[in-house]
Protein backbone atom coordinates (compact mmCIF):
# COMPACT_ATOMS: atom_id res chain seq x y z
CA UNK A 1 0.00 0.00 0.00
CA UNK A 2 1.28 3.40 -1.14
CA UNK A 3 0.81 5.49 2.41
CA UNK A 4 1.85 8.36 0.29
CA UNK A 5 -0.67 8.53 -2.41
CA UNK A 6 -3.25 8.64 0.81
CA UNK A 7 -1.85 11.67 2.54
CA UNK A 8 -3.88 14.88 2.47
CA UNK A 9 -1.88 17.54 0.55
CA UNK A 10 -4.04 20.22 -0.12
CA UNK A 11 -3.21 23.84 1.74
CA UNK A 12 -4.84 25.48 4.54
CA UNK A 13 -7.41 27.06 2.65
CA UNK A 14 -7.29 30.27 4.31
CA UNK A 15 -3.61 32.82 4.83
CA UNK A 16 -2.72 33.55 8.42
CA UNK A 17 -3.94 36.81 9.14
CA UNK A 18 -1.72 40.15 8.53
CA UNK A 19 -0.65 41.74 11.54
CA UNK A 20 -2.50 45.62 11.55
CA UNK A 21 0.04 48.08 10.18
CA UNK A 22 0.61 50.63 12.92
CA UNK A 23 -0.26 54.43 12.33
CA UNK A 24 1.65 57.37 13.44
CA UNK A 25 -0.19 58.77 16.64
CA UNK A 26 -1.92 62.45 15.59
CA UNK A 27 0.05 65.34 15.21
CA UNK A 28 -0.88 68.52 17.96
CA UNK A 29 -1.27 71.62 17.11
CA UNK A 30 0.82 73.90 17.91
CA UNK A 31 0.09 76.29 20.47
CA UNK A 32 0.59 79.65 19.98
CA UNK A 33 3.27 81.82 21.97
CA UNK A 34 1.50 83.27 25.40
CA UNK A 35 1.56 87.12 25.81
CA UNK A 36 4.82 88.81 27.07
CA UNK A 37 3.74 91.35 29.98
CA UNK A 38 7.32 93.09 28.86
CA UNK A 39 5.95 93.01 25.55
CA UNK A 40 5.04 96.43 23.60
CA UNK A 41 1.72 96.04 23.02
CA UNK A 42 1.23 95.87 27.14
CA UNK A 43 3.49 98.70 27.70
CA UNK A 44 1.39 102.31 28.26
CA UNK A 45 2.50 105.43 26.27
CA UNK A 46 3.17 107.71 28.99
CA UNK A 47 2.93 111.40 27.73
CA UNK A 48 4.64 114.64 30.00
CA UNK A 49 1.01 114.73 31.66
CA UNK A 50 1.03 111.41 32.37
CA UNK A 51 4.16 111.43 34.18
CA UNK A 52 2.97 114.73 35.93
CA UNK A 53 -0.49 113.80 36.67
CA UNK A 54 -0.20 110.78 38.83
CA UNK A 55 -3.73 109.25 38.34
CA UNK A 56 -3.46 109.62 34.29
CA UNK A 57 -0.64 107.01 34.50
CA UNK A 58 -2.47 104.42 37.07
CA UNK A 59 -5.14 104.41 34.48
CA UNK A 60 -3.57 104.05 31.39
CA UNK A 61 -0.86 101.34 33.00
CA UNK A 62 -4.29 99.46 34.86
CA UNK A 63 -5.93 99.61 31.09
CA UNK A 64 -2.74 97.98 29.52
CA UNK A 65 -2.93 95.31 32.51
CA UNK A 66 -6.21 94.52 31.87
CA UNK A 67 -5.72 94.21 28.24
CA UNK A 68 -2.67 91.50 29.03
CA UNK A 69 -4.96 89.54 31.33
CA UNK A 70 -7.63 89.51 28.71
CA UNK A 71 -4.95 87.95 26.25
CA UNK A 72 -4.00 85.82 28.68
CA UNK A 73 -7.03 84.25 29.48
CA UNK A 74 -7.61 84.10 25.53
CA UNK A 75 -4.31 82.61 24.89
CA UNK A 76 -5.26 79.88 27.93
CA UNK A 77 -8.97 79.01 26.61
CA UNK A 78 -7.05 78.60 23.32
CA UNK A 79 -4.03 76.17 24.92
CA UNK A 80 -6.84 74.26 27.30
CA UNK A 81 -8.55 73.98 23.47
CA UNK A 82 -5.76 72.58 21.93
CA UNK A 83 -5.00 69.89 24.38
CA UNK A 84 -8.38 69.04 24.91
CA UNK A 85 -8.52 68.00 21.18
CA UNK A 86 -5.14 66.77 21.09
CA UNK A 87 -5.81 64.00 24.11
CA UNK A 88 -9.10 63.14 22.60
CA UNK A 89 -7.61 62.47 19.16
CA UNK A 90 -4.81 60.30 20.79
CA UNK A 91 -7.09 58.51 22.93
CA UNK A 92 -9.09 57.88 20.18
CA UNK A 93 -6.24 56.98 18.10
CA UNK A 94 -5.22 54.40 20.87
CA UNK A 95 -8.46 52.90 20.75
CA UNK A 96 -8.54 52.11 17.43
CA UNK A 97 -4.95 50.50 17.97
CA UNK A 98 -6.04 48.12 20.85
CA UNK A 99 -9.20 47.24 18.53
CA UNK A 100 -6.87 46.34 16.00
CA UNK A 101 -4.27 44.30 17.69
CA UNK A 102 -7.42 42.66 19.66
CA UNK A 103 -9.06 41.91 16.16
CA UNK A 104 -5.67 40.26 14.84
CA UNK A 105 -5.39 38.50 18.08
CA UNK A 106 -8.78 37.32 17.37
CA UNK A 107 -8.35 36.18 13.88
CA UNK A 108 -4.71 34.88 14.60
CA UNK A 109 -6.05 32.55 17.33
CA UNK A 110 -9.24 31.48 14.98
CA UNK A 111 -6.57 30.58 12.37
CA UNK A 112 -4.35 28.54 14.55
CA UNK A 113 -7.22 26.48 15.24
CA UNK A 114 -8.06 26.39 11.60
CA UNK A 115 -4.73 25.35 11.14
CA UNK A 116 -3.76 22.57 13.75
CA UNK A 117 -7.54 20.93 12.28
CA UNK A 118 -6.27 20.86 8.99
CA UNK A 119 -2.86 18.83 10.05
CA UNK A 120 -5.32 16.40 12.01
CA UNK A 121 -7.04 16.03 8.67
CA UNK A 122 -3.88 15.42 7.09
CA UNK A 123 -2.46 12.90 9.20
CA UNK A 124 -3.34 9.10 8.39
CA UNK A 125 -5.46 7.42 10.97
CA UNK A 126 -4.71 3.72 10.40
CA UNK A 127 -6.71 1.34 13.45
CA UNK A 128 -4.98 0.31 15.54
CA UNK A 129 -1.65 2.43 15.16
CA UNK A 130 -0.57 5.32 17.32
CA UNK A 131 1.19 8.34 16.41
CA UNK A 132 3.03 10.03 19.37
CA UNK A 133 0.87 13.55 19.57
Amino acid sequence: MDWEALKDRDPLPTPAPKAPEQTPPPEQEKIPPAPERASPRYQPSLGLLDKLIKSWRREKEAWKARLFESDMREWETARDRILGEHAAKLEAHNKREADLEAAYASATAKWKAERKAHGCRQAIVVPGFQTSE
